[in-house]
């Protein structure tokens, strides 16, 4: 706290890194205590490229994503914290090419090895602000507003919800911009309904002949009952019978 409000009061260059230093102090024991983790193997995974995962092929830019997580750290923490009871963690993500800041619920990070199952995402995150590789589908959008068309690989911002199941947002919830990203990768446009246009007329064409068939045997149009045949007319009473 001393190192902290001394690098408020100096205002300077130095006071900033003082001031980042306490906060990578804070962020280290607050992460150990929280995780189980022991504070060097918090730092190590921070400042060592690939120390228990495959190597970061973009290690600067999200540790320098990292530093500057560090400057906002203790104020996020605060508001995380008094508001909603969640602290605030920096995630890499070598896989898919990228980072993020993962907010998840501060009970469920203390009762996480005592607890006889494995917690899940939606019990344990509260919200994640990412930028990473994702997959996502652009064309084909259905009757039901749904894409069953062609996917893209992207590398974007994005925020997931778990609780509610909100996933790549705002990417996934306008279709302005998955057409967006169609019209980037010249991904071709398809139809909004199952399949293509031509099939549906293709469909209609061939339903159409057992209609004018079905007229044509005497049945009803749409059925398989035909109609009843014409019978003749009953002899008379008047008429004597021969």
């Amino acid at each position: 706290v001393a190192v902290q409000a001394g690098a408020l009061a100096t205002g300077t260059w130095t006071g900033l890194a003082l001031w980042t230093l306490a906060s990578m102090c804070v962020y280290t024991v607050r992460r150990s205590h929280l995780h189980g983790l022991s504070p060097r193997v918090v730092l190590t995974r921070h400042f060592v490229n690939g120390f228990d995962d495959s190597p970061h092929p973009f290690f600067p830019v999200v540790f320098a994503g990292w530093i500057l997580f560090l400057v906002f750290y203790i104020p996020m923490e605060l508001l995380f914290f008094i508001f909603a009871r969640c602290s605030v963690f920096f995630y890499y993500y070598p896989s898919a090419c990228g980072a993020g800041l993962m907010v998840e619920r501060v009970s469920a990070c203390q009762s996480k090895a005592g607890l006889p199952r494995a917690l899940r995402v939606s019990e344990r995150q509260l919200i994640r602000i990412d930028w990473h590789r994702f997959k996502i589908c652009v064309s084909g959008r259905n009757s039901q507003d749904r894409y069953c068309g062609e996917s893209v690989v992207v590398n974007l911002p994005h925020v997931d919800l778990p609780g509610s199941g909100v996933k790549h947002w705002p990417w996934s919830s306008y279709h302005l911009l998955r057409d967006v990203l169609r019209r980037v990768h010249n991904i071709p446009l398809k139809s909004h309904y199952t399949g293509t246009r031509a099939s549906h007329i293709a469909s209609a064409t061939e339903t159409k002949p057992s209609k004018v068939l079905g007229s044509q045997n005497g049945s009803r149009v749409g059925s398989l009952v035909p109609f009843p045949k014409e019978q003749s007319a009953p002899p008379s009473p008047l008429k004597p019978r021969k």
